[in-house]
């Protein structure tokens, strides 16, 4: 890999990161819902549009998922937050704390949309003008980006966030490796689903664990 080439992709990041970030920032000034559902609002807008773009150059079969051992894979991190949380004595969970809107919100509506943009969308686009493995690093790290101060435009703090990136990288994987969309979107969900898994058994590993979840957004 020439450092031309890798040049190439960086500049192909930018360009794609620029007027995706601009799309997110018009909502937030246009929408009065908060930020993450004005967020999804923008993300489901966008998820039709990659929709089309699939739909006209894909097979439906993209949807489609028969393999145990992927779904196995999918579901992994809430088990594994299930596991952490029954070690030892429980932390003082509480089943209360968790508003309804915010699962629905977090464990389906985002984690849906996210990755019909940014694993069968932007993640496809990039794939298609690079090798798999950069690509699918652009798009990991383009959606880390967009879920830091960088999307807007703050650079006071340059810094990615490690969870959205690894989470990415996961999804980015799952993708490639499967052709089929439904389980980076299962993966999403479950990873999405371990901080109300902690917050309802066991919170300390909110705290633990919080460098990976987005504790500041």
């Amino acid at each position: 890999m020439g450092f031309a080439y890798l040049l190439k992709n960086i500049i192909l990041w930018v360009v794609v990161f620029i007027p995706l970030s601009q799309s997110y920032l018009l909502g937030r000034s246009s929408l009065s819902f908060g930020p993450v559902v004005n967020a999804a609002v923008v993300s489901s807008v966008l998820a039709m549009l990659v929709l089309l773009w699939t739909f006209s150059t894909s097979k439906a079969a993209l949807f489609l998922g028969r393999s145990k051992g992927w779904w196995l894979v999918a579901i992994a991190p809430a088990l594994g937050a299930f596991l952490l949380s029954s070690v030892g004595l429980l932390g003082g969970g509480d089943l209360g704390a968790v508003d309804p809107k915010q699962l629905w919100v977090f464990i389906l509506w985002v984690p849906v949309v996210e990755e019909l943009v940014f694993r069968l969308g932007i993640g496809r686009f990039l794939r298609k003008r690079s090798r798999d493995s950069l690509g699918a690093y652009g798009s990991a790290l383009i959606f880390a980006c967009m879920h830091s101060s960088l999307a807007s435009y703050d650079f006071s703090t340059l810094s990615i966030p490690l969870g959205p990136l690894l989470l990415a990288l996961c999804c980015e994987y799952i993708f490639v490796k499967t052709n089929r969309i439904c389980y980076s979107m299962a993966f999403h969900m479950c990873c999405n689903g371990t901080a109300i898994i902690f917050q309802v058994f066991d919170p300390r590993w909110l705290k633990w664990l919080d460098f990976l979840y987005l504790t500041n957004s």
